[in-house]
C-alpha cells in the first residue's frame, strides 16, 4: 500500500481509502506501508514520522513514532517498508 493522508496524534496513525469513499472508507491502524526517507535506515530500526518533511527519520526528538523499519535503505535513503504497530 502507498500511504495516502496521515493523522496526527501522540502514536502515527494512517488513514488509506481502500476503495470509492462514497462506497466504503477504510482505515488502517497496523500494517506495513512504503514511505520515503532521506537517510539510511536499517530493517528493525525503530522509525519516526517527521511532519515538516513528510519523511520517516531514526531521530526520535520531537517526531512523532511510526514503528520499525521493515526493509532498509541505502546511504541516500528513498522509499522503506515501516511497520505500523
Amino acid at each position: 500500500m502507498i500511504m495516502k493522508d496521515i493523522i496526527k496524534s501522540k502514536r502515527l496513525a494512517l488513514g488509506l481509502s481502500q476503495e470509492n469513499l462514497a462506497k466504503r472508507l477504510g482505515v488502517s491502524l497496523t500494517g506495513i506501508y512504503e514511505m520515503e526517507t532521506a537517510e539510511t535506515i536499517g530493517y528493525g530500526d525503530a522509525v519516526y514520522w517527521d511532519a515538516a518533511n513528510k519523511t520517516v527519520t531514526k531521530t526520535a526528538d520531537k517526531n512523532i513514532p511510526a514503528g520499525m523499519a521493515a526493509s532498509e535503505t541505502g546511504a541516500s535513503g528513498g522509499k522503506i517498508a515501516v511497520r505500523i504497530d
